[in-house]
Order: C-alpha cells, then sequence, then structure tokens
C-alpha cells in the first residue's frame, strides 16, 4: 500500500473525510544535554560516501580537548599504487581537524517508535534530541612534507659544517653589559589582536599536549552505555508558560522594524539591472545603463558589458551620444539624469572636476550661492561621481585612463575642445541655478497661477496629446526658463527625428538632441543647449503620442496619409503585432471601403514592419 492510500484509509478509518487535514502521526519531543558539550560531527569533505576510510588499518586518535583539535592515524597499507622506490618513503598518512562555525542550530536525534519497545504505557513515538555545539572537517594533513623538507635541511647544514671544519676561537672571559627591557603595558585592543593572530594560536597548540582516544565500534558495550545517555530518562510535561505568538518570535526573530525598512530603502536604492536584464537592452540604452549604473566608467568595462554593441566604433559612436570624457573617464550626460535644475550643478561639478584633481563641497555650494534645501542633492551628485579624500576633498572614482588617451587620442582632443567651447556656457547657467530653482518669470508664473487657481487649461492638439501651454504649469521653473528660448527648436527637431524613423524610444530621441546641440553649423539653435528633463518630455508630449514605450507623431502634414494613420494607430494600441487582414478590416469598417494597397503599406511601413501575414510594431531604437 502506498503512502497516499495508506493516508486515505487511516482517515476513512477515523470517519474524517479525505478532503480535510488531519493528524497523521503525533510524536513526543524530548531534549537532553547529558552529552551536549562532548558530542562532535565529524565531516570528510574529500571522502565519498561510497569510500570511507578503512577502521582496520586505524593507528591512533588524539584530540587537543581546549583547542578541540583531532587527529585520527591510519597505517597505509602496501599495494601496487605505493611507490617503495621514492625519494620520500611514507607507511601512514594523518587526517587532521578545522573547526567549523554552526550556521543554525544542530541536534542528535533518536527516534523511539511505540512498535516493538517493551513498555505498554508509551502512546506516541519519542523524538529524544541533543544539542550539538561542534563541527569538525577532516582533511588529510601534509605535516610530514614540512617535517621532511625540515630534516633535509638540517642534514645539509651538518654537512657543510662537516666539510668546512669547525674553527672554535678562544676568547678571554670579559665582562659583558646585560641589557634590560621593559615591556609597556597591553591594551585590551592589542591583546585581543595578539590573541587572534596565527603566530599565538600556533604557540598555544604547541603548548597543549595529546590526549589519546580510543575507538570502539558499533556494538561495543562502552558505544551503547553512551547511546543510551542521548535518551532522556526524565519525562516530566515542560512548563509552558510562553504564547504561541512569542514561542514563534524565539524560533523566527523578526528584525527591529526600523531596521527592516532601513534596509529596504538601502534595497531599493541599490537596485541595479541583473546582467540577463541588461544583455537584453539594444545597443544605446545598453550603454547608457552602463554609465548610470557605474557613474565614471572606463572605456575596457563598457566594451566588456555592452554585449549587443558588436565593434569598438559602434560603442565609441553610442558613448559620445551620452556621455563626456574627463581624463579617459566615461560619464553620462547631465540632460539624461533627470534632475531638473540641478543639471547646470552637476556640469559646473564636472568642469571643476576637469579643472582640479579635488574640489569640496562648502566650495561648490558658496561659489554657486546654493540654496539650503538643495544641499544635500550637491552631495548626491558628488557621492556618485567621486570618494572623499579625508582633508582633501572629493576626487573622481576611478584614476585616469591613460590607456584609453593614447589609443583614441582624436576623441580625447575633441573633448578637450568641447569642454573650452561649453565652459563659459556652464559656469554662467551654473552661475543662475539659485534664480533658477527659486523663481519663475513673469509669464510662467501667470500660467501657474491660472492652473492653481482653477482657470481653464488648453485644448489638447489632433490625436489627444496636450499642448506646450497645456502642460506649461507642470514643468519645473528650471523648463519654464528655458521654454522661451529652445521650444520651438526643439519641437522642430524633435518631428524631424520622428518622421525620419517613425517610432523612436526616448535614447534614441536624446541622442539626436545631443548630435544637434553639438553640431557646429550656421542657424542652429540648439547648439550647446543643455535641455532639462521636464521641458524635453514637455515639447515631446506636446506632438507625439507614447505607445508600447515609444513615441510616434500624432499628426503627420500629409491629411491624407493622417486620416488613414489614425485607424492603423488604433489598431496597433491593444498589441504589438497584428494581423495585416486586421489592419484592412479596420480601415474598410471605418471608411466603408478598401484602401488603396500602394497608401496602406505606406503608411504601416512608417510604423511597424513586415513578417509573414502579421506587422510588427517598431521597437524604437532605431535598428528597423
Amino acid at each position: 500500500m502506498t503512502t497516499a492510500e495508506g493516508s486515505a484509509a487511516a482517515a476513512a478509518e477515523a470517519g474524517v473525510p479525505p478532503e480535510e487535514d488531519y493528524v497523521v502521526r503525533e510524536i513526543d519531543v524530548y531534549m537532553t544535554n547529558k552529552l551536549s558539550n562532548l558530542l562532535c560531527m565529524l565531516q570528510y569533505p574529500t571522502r565519498p560516501a561510497w569510500r570511507p576510510l578503512d577502521t582496520s588499518l586505524l593507528n591512533e586518535v588524539r584530540l587537543k580537548p581546549n583547542l578541540q583539535k583531532l587527529e585520527v592515524e591510519y597505517a597505509i597499507k602496501p599495494g601496487p599504487t605505493l611507490n617503495e622506490e621514492g625519494e620520500l618513503q611514507v607507511n601512514k598518512f594523518t587526517m587532521t581537524s578545522s573547526s567549523v562555525p554552526c550556521l543554525t542550530n544542530y541536534a542528535v536525534g533518536i527516534l523511539r517508535e511505540n512498535k516493538g519497545w517493551p513498555s505498554a504505557e508509551q502512546q506516541n513515538d519519542q523524538l529524544h534530541l541533543t544539542p550539538l555545539h561542534t563541527i569538525l572537517q577532516m582533511r588529510p594533513s601534509l605535516a610530514y612534507l614540512d617535517e621532511a623538507d625540515t630534516a633535509r635541511r638540517k642534514e645539509m647544514k651538518e654537512q657543510d659544517a662537516t666539510e668546512e671544519g669547525a674553527e672554535v676561537e678562544m676568547h678571554d672571559e670579559q665582562p659583558q653589559a646585560l641589557q634590560v627591557t621593559f615591556k609597556k603595558k597591553e591594551t585590551q585592543k592589542a591583546l585581543q589582536a595578539r590573541k587572534q593572530s596565527a603566530a599565538y594560536l600556533m604557540k598555544l597548540e604547541e603548548e597543549e599536549s595529546w590526549v589519546k582516544l580510543k575507538l570502539f565500534d558499533n556494538t561495543a558495550p562502552e558505544n551503547m552505555a553512551v547511546f543510551d545517555k542521548l535518551v532522556c530518562t526524565n519525562d516530566a510535561a515542560i512548563r509552558w508558560n510562553v504564547s504561541r505568538r512569542q514561542y514563534l518570535d524565539v524560533l523566527a526573530p523578526l528584525p527591529p522594524l526600523d531596521d527592516y525598512l532601513k534596509k529596504q530603502r538601502e534595497t531599493l536604492a541599490k537596485q541595479m539591472l541583473s546582467k540577463d536584464e541588461l544583455s537584453r537592452l539594444p545597443p544605446g540604452p545598453q550603454v547608457l545603463a552602463i554609465l548610470k549604473t557605474g557613474g565614471v566608467v572606463h572605456f575596457s568595462k563598457v566594451r566588456a558589458l555592452a554585449t549587443n554593441a558588436k565593434t569598438d566604433t559602434l560603442v565609441l559612436k553610442l558613448l559620445q551620444d551620452c556621455a563626456v570624457l574627463i581624463r579617459g573617464c566615461w560619464i553620462v550626460k547631465s540632460v539624461l539624469c533627470n534632475q531638473g535644475a540641478m543639471q547646470f550643478v552637476r556640469d559646473y561639478i564636472l568642469l571643476a572636476l576637469l579643472e582640479r584633481t579635488h574640489v569640496k563641497r562648502a566650495d561648490i555650494v558658496a561659489e554657486l550661492c546654493i540654496p539650503p534645501k538643495c544641499v544635500d542633492a550637491v552631495k548626491e551628485m558628488l557621492q556618485k561621481l567621486c570618494i572623499l579624500v579625508d582633508k582633501v576633498g572629493w576626487r573622481l572614482k576611478l584614476d585616469d585612463d591613460y590607456e584609453f588617451i593614447i589609443q583614441h587620442n582624436d576623441i580625447v582632443e575633441r573633448y578637450d575642445q568641447y569642454w573650452k567651447d561649453m565652459r563659459n556656457v556652464i559656469l554662467s547657467n551654473a552661475m543662475n541655478v539659485k534664480n533658477r530653482v527659486v523663481s519663475l518669470d513673469d509669464s510662467a508664473k501667470e500660467a501657474v497661477a491660472a492652473t492653481r487657481s482653477g482657470a481653464p487649461r488648453a485644448t489638447a492638439a489632433v490625436g489627444g496629446a496636450p499642448t506646450a501651454q497645456a502642460e506649461l504649469a507642470l514643468l519645473s521653473p528650471a523648463a519654464v526658463v528655458q521654454l522661451q528660448q529652445f521650444r520651438q527648436p526643439l519641437l522642430d527637431l524633435l518631428k524631424e527625428t520622428l518622421l525620419a524613423n517613425g517610432v523612436c524610444n526616448l535614447s534614441v530621441l536624446k541622442a539626436a538632441l545631443f548630435r544637434r546641440s553639438h553640431e557646429e553649423r550656421e542657424g542652429n539653435q540648439l547648439l550647446g543647449a543643455q535641455i532639462s528633463d521636464d521641458l524635453f518630455r514637455a515639447a515631446l508630449k506636446s506632438i507625439a503620442l507614447q505607445m508600447h514605450g515609444s513615441y510616434v507623431l500624432a499628426t503627420v502634414p500629409d491629411a491624407v496619409i493622417n486620416k488613414y494613420r489614425e485607424v492603423v494607430l488604433s489598431v496597433f494600441k491593444g498589441a504589438t503585432t497584428v494581423k495585416k487582414s486586421d489592419v484592412k478590416l479596420a480601415v474598410q469598417r471605418k471608411f466603408g471601403a478598401d484602401m488603396d494597397s500602394k497608401l496602406l503599406r505606406r503608411v504601416t511601413f512608417e510604423l511597424a514592419t513586415s513578417k509573414g501575414n502579421s506587422w510588427v510594431f517598431k521597437p524604437g531604437d532605431g535598428s528597423t
């Protein structure tokens, strides 16, 4: 009968429905401490269970009780595997112990079943537990090699002395000065360090004498006498004076709430992408994630982790799209860090780290007149980029990458020129950061006041996207300051990029902005622009729709295409992959007639790629 069948039968006999819980077995638990301090569990990591040591070859068992050091000596049986002509003749080997800390509570248990025991009064089975506090791992000792080496050196020394002869010089006894030293009283900390040193432990081991032990087999009377002591003779019930809740707290204590919350916050703050998650990202977002995680990264590290960027040329291109170079180290651009007006402070810190070896937080706060509420933000920026050196200040986390500087001197020179060109812009933006943080210009104040007073907001643009005026009240003060200067050229750039690619994610759009802000050509109004994340997102929302983590234009200039495009977008709202027949059916239902196939393909190819009988929405990473 199987266990399940037996359990079902037992339940039927007890009159309990099979689907309900029932008691299968009751076991009384007893605890004894008679041998608790004498028991020891031996582990043999180098010996598999199927190949135990031969106890018939046992020579000696010895123990140093204070140090809990155990040695077991075995004879080596002559055989074909023993080299009798070798230089080092060994006829025995020793297994020596090393102490292993107990990671949890261990016990030796003996289960006494009711069936078969002479006591008729015993109703339930009994489990007798003896706590186990010592675990020793036994491994082969190689001390015989040290002894052979010592003997060889001694023999060579005696031989040299014999060959050269001993020259003894006789000297008249002369008075000698007696040297007296005074030992300074040892501090408690120094005493503890000395007691934990290897020399002190070796000295203790040498001072303690070995105690020889005798091994008994399982059937020996002495062994059975010890076995009987593992059974508790006191069957009095334990007085239960704690609640179930208190008992569970003792078994598995919960950490204090403050410590638990603190650990949770630290865990959340240090959350990073796993290697598996990182490997699934497209090349651009992958490089950006590496930079944001590392803060300051060498090119060799980026190249090793950016597994989806197949060549050095592509990695360098992606780095220049989203990062700046300081002393051969790559650091993500401030505009991509979502720090609002404080991005200007971060640019100032990067410039200071380029021009100075060390910077001090107090100097940055004083030079830029940072408001008190933003001082902690400055410290957080420094902690992500630098390490603090006592009495000197903050310096970059990594040393200069001279290997990259030598191999890519053209890129280094390009960034040297970039910092020279941008120096005045960075200083100007940083010096005005106080005004950017604490005040708005007149037009911004009016817009925010109108929104807070309940005034009607501007209507939405075609396709449901809010207009720039409707988004104005949601912008940070720094973004509102930038709005009037950069709004139109930024909108033009976003439209141009979305028209060229059809579908774009944030990384592609921000990379386009980065390239345009560094493109030196006549009429480029975005040259040197440091667009805040608030303004960037507000401008994007005013002209684009978000779908499946990427963005598409809400409307296109061609009115005919735009009419059919809205239908295609509505089909893709529910899924990233749709059947081609579903797209044609949606157009037919909307307009009552089939759409020209060439026109339909033109509309659909902007948003998706063809795969058999289906259309797959573009990922937006610029790969299609």
